[in-house]
């Protein structure tokens, strides 16, 4: 399979631009406009929300720059408290989602399975499992005293590579 590079439209890296300097400044109480972004891009971003959307990734990729949605207004630059935020929000999600899919894997015909597809049943009824119960606040609460507890700082990195590369790089 041949690898394709896509290189983001005019009108996202304009945009892109216009996000990175915005958020070089650190204000974090301005809402930008849908208008002021159109004007930024050069076209209508209502139209083109895709333009939107490749702008916010590529000011987050270069600079950092966390923006969040204000509902039929525009977007702004989230403060660091309010980036926290978002991971309440995935988890929250993840853990709706889960529930929603054991739901779902409680009907498979499991004894018409062979034993690959009751392995993966089973392995994939164990991580939603875990991702519902590591969901709820309670849980949270106790991962966070645990992580009030903590003496050291906590390599997140380190963390992050464990979990995307699946083992840990010194």
């Amino acid at each position: 399979m041949a690898n394709v590079n896509f290189n983001a439209s005019v009108e996202s890296q304009q945009l892109g631009k216009f996000l990175i300097e915005h958020a070089a400044k650190a204000d974090y109480d301005t809402v930008l406009s849908y208008a002021a972004l159109s004007k930024a891009a050069g076209c209508d971003v209502k139209d083109k929300f895709h333009v939107l959307q490749t702008a916010r990734k590529i000011a987050q990729r270069e600079c950092g720059g966390l923006y969040g949605t204000v509902r039929g207004e525009g977007i702004k630059l989230l403060t660091p408290t309010e980036e926290v935020g978002i991971g309440h929000a995935a988890i929250t999600h993840i853990r709706r989602k889960s529930t929603k899919t054991l739901r779902q894997l409680v009907h498979v015909k499991y004894d018409q399975l062979d034993d690959s597809g009751k392995v993966a049943h089973n392995v994939n009824a164990s991580v939603l499992g875990a991702m519902r119960v590591l969901g709820t606040a309670k849980a949270r609460d106790r991962i966070q005293g645990a992580a009030t507890e903590a003496t050291d700082k906590i390599q997140m990195d380190g963390i992050a590579r464990l979990f995307i590369n699946g083992k840990k790089e010194e």
